[in-house]
């Protein structure tokens, strides 16, 4: 959270689960220069469940850039890829 907080013109927040939320939303859900992100966190060997995935999909078919993220640097990659995406097609 603190890296993605760090960023300019970003606001993130962590999903905490309650029961008058939707299940399966990813959680760390923000905007970055006008980009929606729904990233999943993993830890070691765990995997996605069923319904998170079907949650990713949607979001993705919405718009939202989505990812499933181990590591702080692949948080980082997820952000810096839609970063030079931009770049690249505003030219």
């Amino acid at each position: 959270m603190a890296y993605l907080n760090s960023l300019d013109s970003a606001f993130f927040f962590k999903v905490h689960g309650g029961m008058y939320q939707r299940s399966g939303l990813p959680d760390i859900i923000g905007c970055h220069n006008g980009q929606c992100y729904g990233i999943e966190l993993k830890v070691g060997s765990n995997k996605t469940t069923e319904l998170q995935m079907r949650t990713l999909d949607q979001m993705y078919e919405a718009g939202v850039i989505v990812g499933v993220c181990y590591t702080l640097e692949h948080v980082k990659e997820l952000i810096e890829e839609q970063k030079h995406e931009s770049m690249g097609n505003a030219r």
